[in-house]
Formats: structure tokens, sequence, C-alpha cells
């Protein structure tokens, strides 16, 4: 047998990276007319299409056009089998950011609008802890520059010059702070951009909206955060400063101390959010399919016969091996066939009804809730003949299945238990290649109940039929022994595949990189959001060092008194170190129900999610403090140990 020949008519360009396509070879051809060609009525035929539409065309009226051409094709198919068609339309700028809920076998998982608003929102809160730094140093210093405040005062200088004065420093700091910003982005922008699995770059030059908006947020984060900081220096009055002395700028202290709050919330939001996203991913991976997923491989060409599969299960290092329909797995945008079942209320429900083959559920290392699942040593029994099952009235030989939780919730049976062993009717699609057997009910034995499997934590496992068909499947799963040699069973794998004849070349998917691809995005929020945790840490520590420093400093004298007067080390140290306790406290107050509101509403968004765990939010505040305490202590230490005598010498 040999391949369909092609002729290769053009070579393309790389596609960029935002792409939603993920195919390196196009071809044309006569796909629909071979599916014409086939006997017996059409089932899981899908295919995308890109349309370019004239401007004033509305949504409304491309529908209604598809519609019309589409019709002749729709009644072509519910007379074939009762089969379902319909053309629908996305835009493309919709396709990027939300998911259609059609499948897409050739293109990538889509992106999430909400990961990027997130992105865009953590990065906002970097920027406010570091104009909080900016603000909180501004103020704690200034009473250094009282003594030229009082002087420009006397020599006419109005109150309104100053603030232009320090308005402007402020902005020159902030105009020198994005020159050094951009160029750590652009030593950045390629590693990053491998990270994101994106083609990023920061065209200053070519892109003047980019430019724009750069120098516009410059203005602005200068604007805000040199702002208070000018009232309060151009405050001074000119008489108190020249006759000498301290100088304390009113209401600055409590300013300072309420940025502080806002500072260690916004940073203990960040550790709440990077520890429940590390622990929702984690439980992504390990949900359904995902136990063993890194000794599980799947062969994405096929699996064509029983004698190739019988060669790979003498493969040393596997351990199962088995014929699996992509519909099991919903991978390569397989939808499942749906079957109509009366439960046992008498209503009509529709499951999903999916094909296997022998030791399926082994290969994945699922186990059954109740009764047993198909057994090849059983072979009729639970592989009956199609033309048995269908034979005579009102039927011939029941047709065994296994139902998952789902079904079984839906079917009204109390437990797992009690549906083994149950009879049902279901109508399954036609046999395709079988066209005088044709659609019709089934009889049908529960023989046992595995539990959900879902691929996907963004949505809820169907309520599935899984039966035993022979036949071709879309790819062949192979497990692998604990103690296999991976490198070595795979080459194996390889070379038996080429000893039988296989003449397509083997396409290897680990389980594990297959979900890791799922999930990509929720690992890359993760990632991103703990190197911000980490960014607003150092940020945090480094305005709280200054601030501890200053502090100490201001308070030199009133702690060398209380040493003269018998306070002790440990005392003067306990005093400074409640100074900055409080802050961090009434921050964990205000940042536990907002990290808890947050995260509750994130979680939401997924079908399967973890449970807030009240230790989470007990480490994030006990992180937060230990902060605190380890970044103020060494400033606390030196000068609660300091000698009175310096200490009253202090001017």
């Amino acid at each position: 047998m040999r391949p369909n020949a092609r002729k290769v008519t053009a070579v393309l360009k790389d596609f960029p990276s935002n792409t939603t396509l993920d195919r390196q070879v196009f071809a044309s051809g006569g796909f629909l007319a071979q599916f014409d060609a086939r006997p017996g009525p059409l089932t899981g035929v899908s295919g995308q299409t890109y349309v370019r539409v004239a401007p004033e065309t509305t949504p409304q009226q491309l529908q209604r056009a598809l519609d019309a051409v589409a019709k002749p094709t729709v009644e072509a198919f519910a007379r074939q089998g009762g089969t379902k068609a319909s053309l629908g339309h996305v835009a493309l700028a919709d396709v990027h950011l939300t998911p259609s809920g059609a499948p897409n076998p050739d293109g990538k998982p889509p992106a999430s609008r909400a990961t990027a608003l997130a992105f865009a929102a953590v990065g906002s809160l970097i920027v406010l802890v570091a104009g909080i730094n900016f603000v909180t140093l501004m103020t704690a210093r200034a009473s250094r520059r009282a003594l030229e405040v009082g002087v420009r005062k006397a020599n006419g200088a109005r109150r309104s010059d100053l603030i232009v004065q320090f308005m402007g420093e402020a902005l020159v700091l902030a105009f020198l702070s994005m020159l050094i910003a951009v160029g750590i982005a652009g030593v950045l922008a390629q590693p990053f951009s491998d990270f994101m699995q994106r083609d990023l770059a920061f065209d200053f030059i070519g892109d003047p909206m980019l430019t724009g908006s750069l120098i516009l947020a410059t203005l602005v984060i200068g604007i805000l955060g040199g702002f208070y900081p000018a009232l309060v220096l151009s405050s001074f009055r000119p008489g108190a400063v020249l006759k000498g002395g301290q100088v304390k700028a009113a209401g600055s202290a409590v300013t300072r101390q309420a940025l502080v709050v806002v500072q260690f919330a916004i940073l203990i939001g960040l550790i709440i959010s990077t520890i429940t996203i590390y622990q929702q991913t984690r439980y992504a991976l390990s949900l359904g399919l995902g136990k063993d997923s890194e000794r599980i491989i799947q062969v994405r060409t096929g699996c064509q016969n029983a004698a190739v599969l019988q060669e790979m299960r003498k493969v040393p290092g596997v351990e199962r091996a088995a014929c699996t329909s992509p519909m099991a797995l919903r991978i390569f945008g397989a939808n499942p066939f749906a079957a109509e079942v009366t439960t046992t209320a008498g209503t009509r429900v529709t499951l999903d009804a999916v094909p296997i083959q022998f030791e399926h559920f082994e290969t994945y290392g699922v186990k059954p809730l109740a009764g047993r699942l198909f057994e090849q040593e059983r072979g009729a029994a639970d592989n009956p003949p199609f033309s048995e099952i269908v034979r005579g009235p009102p039927f011939g030989l029941p047709r065994p299945i296994v139902l998952n939780q789902t079904a079984i919730r839906q079917l009204g049976y109390a437990s797992p238990q009690d549906a083994v062993g149950k009879q049902l009717v279901w109508t399954q699609p036609s046999a395709g290649n079988q066209p005088s057997a044709g659609p019709g009910p089934l009889p049908s034995e529960i023989i046992g109940v595995v539990p959900d499997m879902p691929v996907s934590i963004s949505e809820l496992a169907r309520p599935t039929i899984y039966h035993i068909l022979d036949g071709r499947m879309g790819l062949m799963s192979i497990r692998f022994r604990p103690d296999a040699d991976v490198a070595h069973t795979l080459e194996e794998i390889r070379r038996v595949w080429k000893a039988t004849n296989n003449i397509l070349p083997i396409q290897i998917v680990f389980l594990s990189d297959y979900q890791r691809t799922q999930y990509l995005d929720i690992i890359i929020q993760g990632t991103l959001i703990g190197m911000c945790a980490a960014a607003a840490i150092v940020i945090a520590c480094l305005g709280l060092f200054a601030l501890s420093a200053f502090a100490a400093e201001r308070r030199t004298k009133e702690i060398g008194i209380r040493k003269a007067l018998g306070a002790t080390t440990f005392s003067v140290l306990r005093l400074l170190m409640w100074q900055f306790t409080v802050p961090v406290l009434i921050a964990i107050v205000i940042a536990l129900p907002a990290g808890y509101l947050a995260m509750a509403n994130w979680l939401q968004s997924f079908a399967y999610h973890i449970d807030l765990s009240p230790l989470t939010f007990a480490s994030a505040a006990l992180a937060a403090l230990a902060i605190a305490w380890l970044t103020v202590f060494l400033q606390t230490w030196l000068v609660a140990r300091a000698k009175p005598v310096r200490a009253l010498r202090h001017d």
C-alpha cells in the first residue's frame, strides 16, 4: 500500500506565534469527496474555513448566508442517520482569547482574556508598590530639605514655585527610570518571549503607539508619585525652619503608615494568588487521566490492527497498550457520538457514546467504582458481533456497556452499585461502514461504572457510555512500567512500528506534555505572578529597610533616654519592631478577605478546582510578618544595642 503522492507547490514563511494555526503541511484535495464515496451515512465530519467578508456585512447577515448554504447538507445528514450538522462563525479576534465551544483540530488552544487582564493588573500592582516606596521615602526624608525650602521661601519663592520644582524632580526621576526600564526590557525581551511562547518585540521606534503609551505612563506615574511629596516638601514655614532643630512634616507619618499598609496588603494578595494558582495547577495535572501521566504515551498516527498492538505489548518496558478512540480523550477535536437513553423516570437524555477497545481503562490506570471493566478473555460476551445485537424481535444479544458517574446520576440510579446489572436501551449512530445494520435501539447491560475522567478542568465531565468497537482507532495508548528505561523503550517502539510495515511516520506524544499544553495558560500565569510576587517582596524590603533606617535615626535620642532610665536592649528592640508590625497586621486584616474573594472568584471559572485552605492564608500572613521583621531587624538591632552616651550626644 503506497501513501498518496503529493507535489510540493510552495514553501510558506513560518507563521507568527500569535496565529491559532498549528500545522506545518497544508494540502488541497477532495476531502469531502472521499466521504461522499463512503457507503453509509456521514459521521464525525468537521472542518474550519476562513472567510474575508465585506466591511459592511453584519454577523447576523453572515449567519443567515451560512444557514442558507448549509441547508441542503444539513437535511442530507438528517436523512442519513439523524446526524445533526450546522455552520457557525467566530470573529478572528475572538478566536485568540475566547473559546468558541467548537473543536479546533488544526489549531492551538485559545488564550485566556482573563489571564491577559490578570497580567496587566499584577504589573500595575508592582508599579503601585514601587510608587508607594517613592512617596514613603520622599516624605520620610522631607525634613532633610527643610532648610532649602525655608531659604527659598525667605527669598520670595511661592509654594506653587516649590511644587513645580519638586514635581519636576519627580518627573525627571520617572523618565530616568523609564530609560533604564527600556534597556532592561530590551535585554529580557527574548527570554520573556521564550517563556511566554510568543514572538514579542519592543519596537519603540517603529511603533508610535507603544512609544506614546510609554511616555504617557511615565508622565502619569511621575505626576501621581511626586504630587504628595511636593505638597509635603513645600509646606514648611520659613520661621520654624530657620530657627533650627528638627522639623516634622505634619501628617506625613500617618500617611507613611497608610502607604506601608497598602504595600503589604498588595504583597500578601500576590502571595495568596501564587500559592493558590500553584495548587490549582498541580490539581489540574493530576485530575482525571493525569495519574502517572509521565508513564503514558499516545501514538497519534493511528492504531490499525491487532498485530501491531500485540507487538507493542511485547516491547520491554511496556506495561499496557490499547487502541483508543480520540473521542475518549477529546483530542484532535473529536466529538463523541450522541446517544438517546430513557432514564428510570421515563425521560429521555442524551449521553456521549464513546467507542473503545480492550484494556483502554487499564492503560490509563482507571479502576471501576462498581462492577467490572471489559475483558478480552470473555470474547463475544463483552464484544458481540454487531449483527447479533440487532437481529430478531425484540433484540438479540445484549451489548455490554460501562458508564461513568455523571451518566449514572443523569439516568437516575441511586449509586454505581445500583446501576450494575441493569438493562437499558440506547440509540447508537450508524456503524458507518456497515450500512446494512443501520441505526437503531440497542439493548445493553451495564457491567461497570468508572469515575468521571475529565480531560480538562474547565469543563464538567459529560455523561458517557463506553462500548467496545472493533476496527481502526485514532491512536494507540501505551503505558510504561515504573522501572522502564524510557529512552530505550521509545526506541524499541519506533523499531516495532517500522517493522510492522506502517507507511506513516510515528507520532508520539506524552500524556503529561499534552496536559501541560492544555494548562499552559495557568502554568504561565502562576509562574509570572510568582515572579511578580518576588519582585514585590524585593521592592517592599528595600522601601521598608530605608524607612526603618530613617525611623531608627529619628528615635536615636529617645532610645538613649530609655536605656539610661533602665530599658533593656530587648525591650527597645521589641518597641521598634512593633512600630513596623502594626501596619503589617492591618494589611493582613485587609488582604486576607480580599484575597479570599479574588481567589474564590478565580477558581469558580473552573469546573473542577481545589478548595481554598486556611493554611494558604496563614502562610501568606506569616510570610508577610517574616519579611517585615527580617527587613527591619538589622537596623533596629543596631540602634537598640547602642550605648546610651552615644545616643544622648546625637543631634
